[in-house]
């Protein structure tokens, strides 16, 4: 009876949370009730809280009959065994949804919307509900990590949900694939109805198309017809357009007919957000304090950010002892040391001199030259935000006497960055070059 009651469960209360609360249970019964062993007490509350009905129910519509459920606790199942089953499930849960299926939190409904991030969120949802229009196509660019990923399958999903538009959306790496794969087997007309009669095509990571000059041709005259017949085209990639290496100029002008939008990384507010957001599909609870913690560690990127998250629900599960900022740096100290060493104050100065043409030892003066006031505000702002240098901290290592100079810079830099097209794609390209390396 269980074995036939697994795959409607795994319906009803989700693949992820059946994983983690039933994959390891054992199962037995009498003649008038179903026994479900667990770990500990917050496994029996928990399902009997969430689950006890959604189980009982689905006995009843299978076999017509009620049956009891019992849970008992037996403290000695979590052995080695099942703590490396978590971590593949930990492992499961953060890979990429196959390129041919949309990922189901991957929904406008899920975006976290903050200052970096709301022209992009707000610029998406206009394309899914009035496509072919003035953002036509819709170049989104932005570090790894950061929503672009998400964005593209919300309008998807929108879409696909909301109007009988034919959608297409796939890794830019698939695209490429498919095209050999057709001229090999001299497939090249099912190739194009597929990509050419559509009403919206997503290509995610398009920067990858540098490599191959036959696919520009290809993906050229793609764009051409679908434009020519005011059918919507979205773009991801980790740069701007006249950024991507050895793409035909043809290409980076239509890359850019339409809208360029980019995605910051999120400030110290959304980053919380992200976190409470995510907290709420979850079995445990952290105090504001360590989410707060966990959101200052990692800056950068979401998706690691929400990595780390579930490592440290893993723990709360297994370990059942509660969750502080002590207990999260000591569960994510590989991956703190490797952001602290990753960009250091030294590395920030280094690029951003490289980028203006100056010398470093400019940037650490005390000089005030109108030539060298962006560069250093640039300087100041990446320092603090990417490192865990205080203020007066930056202002010894600039030549600033004062750490009002340095917040003044700080939010100076941040707004511009929003406001200002030119000086986001400065940071963005500063940074790419220090992740590069």
């Amino acid at each position: 009876m269980w074995n036939k009651l697994v795959p409607v469960l795994r319906e009803k209360i989700g693949e992820k949370n059946f994983d983690i609360w039933f994959a390891s249970i054992k199962v037995s019964a009498t003649p008038d009730k179903i026994i479900l062993e667990v770990p500990n007490a917050l496994y029996k509350e928990w399902i009997e809280t969430n689950y006890a009905e959604i189980i009982k129910d689905a006995i009843f519509k299978e076999y017509a009959v009620h049956i009891a459920l019992e849970l008992s606790i037996n403290s000695g199942m979590f052995n080695k065994e099942i703590r490396e089953k978590f971590k593949k499930i930990e492992a499961k849960f953060t890979t990429q949804p196959d390129h041919l299926n949309l990922n189901p939190r991957y929904t406008f409904e899920n975006f976290i919307v903050g200052p970096s991030n709301k022209m992009p969120y707000s610029t998406s949802l206009a394309v899914a509900q009035n496509p072919g229009g003035k953002y036509n196509p819709l170049f989104i660019c932005g570090g790894v990590g950061l929503g672009k990923t998400h964005l593209m399958q919300a309008i998807a999903h929108y879409v696909t949900k909301n109007t009988l538009e034919k959608v297409v959306y796939t890794p830019y790496e698939h695209f490429l694939n498919e095209l050999i794969t057709a001229i090999q087997k001299k497939g090249m007309e099912q190739f194009k109805r597929k990509y050419r009669n559509v009403g919206f095509l997503l290509i995610d990571d398009i920067q990858f198309i540098a490599k191959n000059d036959f696919a520009q041709d290809e993906f050229f005259n793609t764009f051409n017809t679908l434009y020519d017949n005011h059918k919507q085209i979205i773009i991801s990639s980790d740069r701007y357009p006249h950024q991507i290496p050895k793409v035909e100029q043809r290409l980076v002008s239509r890359f850019s007919w339409g809208l360029v939008v980019d995605i910051q990384p999120p400030d110290l507010e959304t980053r919380i957000a992200i976190l409470k957001k995510k907290l709420e599909q979850e079995p445990v609870k952290i105090d504001d304090a360590t989410i707060r913690f966990l959101a200052e560690s990692i800056t950068n990127n979401i998706r690691e950010l929400e990595g780390a998250l579930i490592r440290v629900i893993a723990y709360a599960l297994f370990e059942n002892k509660p969750i502080t900022p002590v207990t999260v740096r000591e569960i994510l100290k590989d991956i703190l040391k490797e952001h602290k060493e990753s960009v250091t104050p030294e590395k920030i100065i280094e690029k951003v001199s490289h980028f203006y043409s100056l010398e470093p030892a400019i940037l650490k003066s005390k000089k005030r030259s109108k030539m060298i006031v962006l560069p250093k505000q640039i300087c100041m702002y990446l320092i603090r935000e990417y490192t865990e240098l205080s203020y007066p901290e930056i202002g010894l290592l600039l030549g600033a006497k004062h750490h009002t100079t340095i917040l003044h810079a700080y939010k100076k830099i941040k707004q511009s960055a929003q406001d200002d097209k030119k000086v986001a794609e400065v940071i963005n390209s500063i940074m790419h070059t220090i992740k590069e390396e």
